[in-house]
């Protein structure tokens, strides 16, 4: 049951991540730097700490009600940090990816476009 709880948590840090990288921070005056139309970096941080925070406390919570006395094991609260930095990373890094592949296929297409163009004339 504790593999299936810090998988869950993993999964929300990830997924809250993910969320996180398209949501419309803009409805919100000064979060998103003009330049880039991306959230501010410190705004971002404290974004992704705060996932690996509520991550935490859902695990540590969900592990306190099955354990009698709710006593954990420090090896094991580590993991779980590490666990879910990983997720958070990997939560932020997806999209990225995601958005990098879209633009790729845009450009090649792009360019078959413009192949199309040079032949036909």
């Amino acid at each position: 049951m504790n593999g299936i709880i810090k998988g869950v948590a993993c999964g929300l840090v990830a997924l809250q991540n993910m969320v996180g990288h398209w949501f419309p921070w803009g409805i919100w005056p000064g979060l998103v730097d003009p330049a880039t139309g991306r959230l501010k970096r410190v705004y971002a941080y404290v974004h992704g700490c705060g996932t690996i925070l509520a991550g935490f406390a859902i695990w540590a919570v969900a592990y306190a009600e099955m354990n009698n006395p709710p006593v954990v094991n420090v090896w094991e609260a580590w993991s779980m940090a590490v666990l879910l930095t990983v997720a958070a990373g990997i939560g932020t890094i997806m999209p990225r990816l995601v958005e990098w592949l879209r633009e790729r296929r845009h450009d090649q297409q792009d360019v078959a476009d413009y192949e199309q163009t040079i032949n036909s004339r």
